[in-house]
C-alpha cells in the first residue's frame, strides 16, 4: 500500500475483486485492467505481486503504462520525493510484461526505447 498511498489512490484487492465480480454479474463481457510501472516506492517484487493478483481476476485485457512524474505541471506530484521514484523503470516494465507472459526473458530494455 506504500505505492498507492504515495499517489493517493488506495484501493485494496478485495474492493477491486468485488467491482470486477459485480461487472461480470451485470453482464459486462470485457474487463480491462490498467497497470502502471515506475510509481513511487514500487519495486520489482511489488510489481510482480500486483500482477499475480490481477491475473486472479482473469481480465480480458491488461494495459501497461509508464508513470509520468511531472511535478512542474502537476502540483500534487511535488509532494513525492525524487528518492521515492522507482529505480529501474525499464526492469519494472519487463517484469510486468513477463508476469503477463508478453515479454520473453531474453529481451533487453533497449528494445523498449
Amino acid at each position: 500500500m506504500d505505492v498507492q498511498r504515495a499517489i493517493n489512490r488506495e484501493q485494496s484487492f478485495e474492493v477491486t475483486a468485488r467491482a470486477v465480480g459485480r461487472f461480470r454479474a451485470a453482464g459486462v463481457r470485457s474487463i480491462n485492467i490498467d497497470l502502471v510501472y515506475g510509481l513511487p516506492h514500487q519495486t520489482r517484487d511489488s510489481m510482480e505481486a500486483t500482477i499475480a493478483l490481477v491475473l486472479k481476476l482473469a481480465p480480458d485485457r491488461i494495459a501497461l503504462f509508464g508513470y509520468a512524474h511531472l511535478p512542474a505541471r502537476l502540483p500534487h506530484q511535488r509532494l513525492i520525493a525524487e528518492a521515492a521514484l522507482a529505480a529501474g523503470r525499464c526492469e519494472l516494465a519487463m517484469a510486468a510484461l513477463r508476469g503477463i507472459n508478453r515479454w520473453p526473458e531474453s529481451d533487453s530494455c533497449g528494445v523498449m526505447r
